[in-house]
């Protein structure tokens, strides 16, 4: 058997002059236009390709991929992108590289079947001046939905101003008064228990708001009277600072009563003492 010495360049020549013409039998349905179908450059290349020695072999070098939307529905598909090198070997065991790339959508798992398709097709193309195509990428063209217009941002409305509040005067004064009375240690008390409120300016409260603060203000009042009647009770009792510090401190309503009752009841006995004493003379 005499070796085949011709190179790959040869064997292609060959090939082509034996592929002859492929009719367009393939009506693209979306566009109307007509093509010629992977079924029939397929029957028309491999008989020629195999007679001539020519080895086909498809190496893969980039694959990109996209989820796009198609037609006014905006059906979502899937677009595959694949870069591929298509090798013809020769009888002489030399070869020439076709590099092409095919793009194909589907709507389910087969947009790399017809990227490589599409690919193979345009190797074809360029090797032999004819198209192929598996489920021939001509057949349907999918229409890219236009891109989303960006939705347009609505003017928020001004906020409406909240008429101004003021507090009847009357009663600012009649507050400001039992404020004024507080000590240090109580103001203080005040301060944070109004901020934890979460009341305004005393010059502006609403009716609701002014219902609270005096109430607010009485208590830290009250706070502070049972207090200095606690201390009163100490200094008559003997108790120590230490217990009705602790008392006052805990907010022992008992203990602080107890002094407040004690104070009074001392108070009392002086006075009748005195009373004693002017009738003596």
């Amino acid at each position: 058997m005499t070796e085949d010495k011709r190179t790959v360049q040869e064997a292609m020549v060959q090939a082509a002059q034996a592929v002859g013409a492929v009719a367009k039998n393939l009506r693209n349905k979306e566009s109307g236009y007509s093509a010629r179908s992977i079924d029939d450059v397929l029957n028309a290349v491999h008989a020629p390709l195999t007679e001539a020695g020519l080895v086909l072999v498809p190496h893969v070098i980039a694959a990109e991929y996209a989820t796009v939307e198609v037609g006014t529905k905006r059906t979502p598909m899937r677009e595959a992108t694949l870069r591929v090198r298509y090798r013809f070997i020769g009888p002489a065991g030399d070869h020439l590289d076709v590099v092409t790339v095919g793009e194909a959508l589907d709507s389910a798992d087969k947009a790399t079947n017809k990227a490589l398709s599409a690919a193979l097709k345009m190797a074809l193309i360029q090797a032999f001046t004819i198209p192929i195509a598996g489920e021939d990428a001509d057949q349907a063209t999918p229409e890219r939905a236009p891109a989303q217009q960006p939705a347009r941002r609505r003017r928020a409305k001004p906020a409406e101003e909240e008429p101004v509040v003021e507090t009847p005067p009357a009663r600012v004064a009649a507050m400001r008064e039992r404020i004024e009375a507080l000590d240090s240690d109580h103001e203080a008390l005040l301060r944070q228990e109004w901020k934890d409120a979460g009341l305004p300016g005393i010059d502006h409260l609403a009716p609701d708001a002014l219902e609270r603060a005096e109430a607010l203000i009485g208590s830290v009042v009250e706070y502070q009277a049972g207090a200095q009647a606690a201390v009163v009770a100490r200094e008559a009792q003997g108790i120590s600072e230490h217990d009705i510090a602790a008392a006052i401190g805990s907010g022992n309503e008992h203990a602080v009563a107890a002094g407040m009752a004690a104070a009074t009841e001392q108070e009392q006995e002086r006075t009748e003492a005195a009373a004693q004493d002017r009738e003596g003379e």
